[in-house]
């Protein structure tokens, strides 16, 4: 048992999140950009914004909730992959939660 919560500790260390209003949203080469309102210190990339890549079927689902946070003008809670898209440049989302 000592062992799977360890396992399941480290696993979730190396996810980054960040909770914050979304500043802007824009399409860069088939990748969502999505740049937060705070400053982020733990990007594995060369830059602080998120990504999602619209080629990915599961990607089109987080960007409808993205859009939703947007328009109600509502904080979000971004869990990120640590894997770098878009050249190396944004970090690739894999969990989006509205918050209230």
């Amino acid at each position: 048992m000592y062992k799977y919560i360890l396992a399941l500790s480290l696993a979730c260390s190396s996810c980054a999140f960040a909770s914050s209003k979304i500043k802007q949203v824009e399409l860069d080469n088939g990748v969502v950009v999505i740049l937060p309102n705070i400053v982020r210190n733990d990007s594995p990339c060369t830059t602080q914004s998120w990504g999602l890549d619209m080629s990915q079927e599961q990607d089109h689902a987080l960007y409808g909730l993205i859009l939703t946070a947007v328009a109600m003008a509502k904080p979000v809670t971004i869990e990120g992959t640590q894997v770098c898209i878009g050249n190396g440049r944004y970090e690739r989302i894999s969990k989006v939660s509205i918050k209230d």
